[in-house]
């Protein structure tokens, strides 16, 4: 008997379409990543629109609306807009991304955590560190090993 493995690709949220996102954004398809962008500027979504699977315009006031927390294996947020990363940090929190990095100064991420209430279930499983995205083999590896990626055929 054959059998094959097929993983499903991990897909990867970027929140914020800003120069920075670019090598994230490639470094993601090389591995084989499904990549959506998400931004509440306009114009950073039409720019990633090319490189990327997705690109969505995020909305504030329309959040959980425009994203569904649960459809992604990892996510990054680096707008850089403190408003808007505390709005994207909120939404991911309320549901069960693996790996959730946010990408900034010390001091930006450390305000941008500071609004999620020690009360609430932890919504980082890497952590809020405060350093810049690394999403790593080894972090690749607990993604495809996490509970919601048993939906594929392969152990």
């Amino acid at each position: 008997m054959l059998a094959a493995v097929i993983p499903i690709p991990v897909h990867l949220l970027v929140l914020g379409g800003g120069p920075d996102a670019v090598p994230l954004v490639h470094i993601a398809r090389e591995l084989g990543w499904y990549v959506t962008i998400g931004d509440h500027r306009r114009a950073y979504v039409e720019r990633m629109r090319p490189i990327a699977d997705a690109a969505i315009e995020v909305a504030l006031a329309e959040l959980k609306r425009s994203l569904d927390p649960n459809a992604y294996d990892a996510a990054v947020i680096m707008s850089h807009h403190l408003q808007s990363d505390r709005g994207y940090l909120r939404a991911l929190a309320s549901g069960r991304v693996p790996y959730v990095r946010t990408a900034g100064s010390l001091a930006h991420d450390a305000n941008v955590c500071s609004t999620i209430s020690a009360t609430r279930r932890p919504p980082l499983r890497h952590g809020c560190t405060g350093r810049s995205a690394s999403i790593s083999a080894r972090t690749r590896r607990k993604v495809l090993r996490s509970p919601s990626r048993r939906r594929s055929t392969w152990h």
